[in-house]
């Protein structure tokens, strides 16, 4: 308070510390040079250890600790070059300005054993030449602008150099994970020793262009050997065996094969369908392939039934109304989307998958020895088709038709089958639907979801004890469907985001109010007391 009794104001304040500070020169001098002196070497030691708060579910922005092994590994320096064009759409932009700063953590765990470097063939032909030469080309995007669309042609590839191995990424997409690619990339060089998948064929399996998006996504870990004729056994260099949608009974010889591979410790990756469907007729018949029996020996079995689920997907079903044809989309339960997993390395990260005509896998019994996880679930809204298989889409279906609930529809399971402790441990999954995995059929190709081709490579992964990447896999790609809700709480929810913000407005101002006024009572008090 001044003399006067009037509060000294901040300008004031300000005048009478300028003073102070300019009545002696030398010191306040010193004064800045030591507070510069502070903040250079603050920002000097911020900058060399820097520090960030990942506070995302999935540890998204924190190199995972499979990462920093491979980059610990490094025997080399690693050289990083982005062929970037400028102007790029907002969501590529994004990505390379994240692949900027992951590249930045990396060379800081690597001790600055990665270089980045970036080029622009867009501005230069010698880098557009530069980019050619490495296998990146220029790809063609439709880009709104101003109202109108127009194409425009951008390079978004990256190069790793590490020795005499290199490794391409062509074109990067905006919703990739991209630590996962960096550090499969990386592994590639590092480790260039990668296990061997067998993968049966000459059953009535799918042919192998018709599971491209599966396979082309395994070869950049694995090496697939192909195996057409099992009765010849299982070659040594086989470390994990698939069968996938086989619809041909496998013979009594190559039955023991696979079971002899297993006893002595081999791993396999089973996705099973029960039932031979054709829609169009509406009919299904039992498959029979063989592994009934050494499923049992692991205690598990794919039922003979179908699963239909409330929560499914939807299909075009075509229509005829006088001269013109139409296309109804319905849901078909018997295209169930399954969202109940596990807490397992086989489903880490996995929040949504397709199956087509699935049947339950069931633990009909524990062996001894094996280890058994049931590893995902149907919905709460089931039920199953045993004997009256009627496909038709179109049909009505009724609440009795989903009495059940959480029928499991996929197992792992990890022991010794062979039931001697001195056995090598073995390893298997099973799904009960092998439809999943196929992304082309009679020419005509289509994309799976994300979810159905990480699921597959995450038990290869399991399988092989290679689950480090898992979770970098579905980094940034998974979905998160809202949850359901019924009509009542949406009524309650929506009246609450109405009258909730006028409720809290009226306490705030209310309390506002209120400090005022105390505030007001005690300098009137105050200076009445100085008067």
């Amino acid at each position: 308070m001044s003399g006067n009794g009037e509060p000294e104001t901040e300008a004031v304040v300000m005048k009478s510390w300028l003073q102070g500070l300019f009545s002696h020169p030398a010191e306040s001098v010193l004064q800045l040079i030591l507070i510069a002196a502070i903040l250079i070497v603050f920002n000097y030691i911020a900058y060399n250890n820097a520090l960030r708060l990942d506070l995302t579910d999935d540890r998204r922005y924190t190199l995972s600790e499979n990462s920093e092994e491979i980059l610990n590994d490094l025997r080399d320096p690693v050289t990083l070059t982005a062929y970037f064009s400028d102007d790029l759409p907002p969501d590529f932009n994004r990505a390379a300005r994240e692949l900027r700063h992951l590249i930045s953590y990396m060379a800081r765990s690597s001790d600055t054993k990665i270089t980045y470097r970036e080029r622009n063939p867009s501005r230069s032909e010698e880098d557009a030449e530069r980019a050619e030469r490495a296998g990146i080309h220029p790809v063609t995007l439709d880009v709104r602008q101003q109202d109108r669309i127009t194409q425009r042609q951008i390079y978004m590839g990256v190069t790793l150099e590490y020795g005499d191995e290199m490794e391409v990424m062509p074109f990067m997409q905006p919703e990739m994970p991209l630590e996962y690619e960096l550090a499969s990339a990386l592994s590639r060089m590092v480790y260039p020793v990668r296990p061997v998948v067998g993968l049966v064929q000459g059953h009535g399996q799918p042919l192998q262009d018709e599971m491209s998006q599966f396979l082309n996504q395994l070869d950049y870990r694995y090496r697939i050997h192909t195996l057409d004729n099992l009765e010849e056994g299982i070659p040594e260099s086989v470390d994990i065996l698939a069968i996938i949608a086989p619809q041909q009974q496998l013979s009594e010889p190559e039955q023991e094969t696979v079971y002899q591979f297993l006893a002595e410790g081999g791993r396999a990756f089973f996705a099973l369908n029960r039932f031979e469907t054709n829609p169009g007729d509406g009919t299904a018949k039992v498959v029979h392939t063989g592994l009934e029996s050494l499923l049992a020996e692991y205690g598990v079995s794919v039922d003979s039934t179908l699963i239909r689920d409330r929560n499914s997907s939807m299909v075009r079903v075509p229509g005829q109304a006088g001269q013109f044809g139409y296309a109804n989309q319905v849901e078909y339960p018997l295209i169930p989307v399954i969202r109940e997993f596990a807490d397992h390395p086989v489903t880490s990260g996995i929040s949504s998958v397709v199956f087509q005509f699935l049947s339950p896998v069931s633990v009909v019994h524990q062996p001894d020895h094996i280890e058994l996880h049931e590893l995902a679930w149907t919905s709460e809204q089931t039920g199953l088709m045993k004997e009256d298989f009627n496909l038709d889409p179109m049909q009505e279906w009724s609440g009795t038709d989903f009495l059940e609930s959480y029928l499991p529809v996929g197992v792992a399971a990890r022991g010794v089958l062979a039931g001697n402790d001195s056995s090598p441990e073995s390893a298997l999954v099973v799904f009960g639907d092998g439809n999943f995995l196929i992304n082309a059929q009679g020419g005509q190709e289509q994309e799976l979801p994300a979810d159905n081709v990480h699921l597959a490579l995450n038990a290869i992964d399991w399988l092989a004890d290679d689950t480090g990447l898992i979770n970098l896999r579905t980094r940034i790609t998974q979905s998160r469907p809202l949850q359901s809700v019924d009509s009542d709480r949406q009524t309650l929810i929506a009246y609450a985001n109405v009258i909730f913000p006028i409720l809290l407005i009226t306490l705030f101002g209310g309390v506002r109010l209120l400090r005022y006024r105390s505030k007001r009572a005690k300098l009137q008090k105050r200076w009445s007391a100085n008067e």
